[in-house]
């Protein structure tokens, strides 16, 4: 049994008027490539996952506190 989070219509509604989203599924995220790399420079310059994902507009309530780091470490 998967222990990912679902999101809600509503939370995918929010997370796809975020420039940032190119799609959302009930289960997952596509971030655009330039949040990417923008993502991945913040983090090697020492700026937090929580703090590059909050200033790139993402609710932790909805993306959570664990995504913003694994997200990073695949990236």
């Amino acid at each position: 049994m998967s222990k990912r989070k679902c999101f809600t219509p509503m939370q995918i509604k929010i997370l796809e008027s975020n420039p940032n989203v190119v799609h959302v599924s009930e289960k997952a995220i596509t971030y655009s490539p330039e949040f990417k790399r923008y993502a991945v420079k913040a983090y090697m310059s020492g700026i937090t996952p929580m703090q590059i994902f909050t200033d790139g507009g993402f609710e932790t309530t909805i993306v959570g506190t664990r995504n913003p780091r694994a997200s990073l470490e695949r990236w």
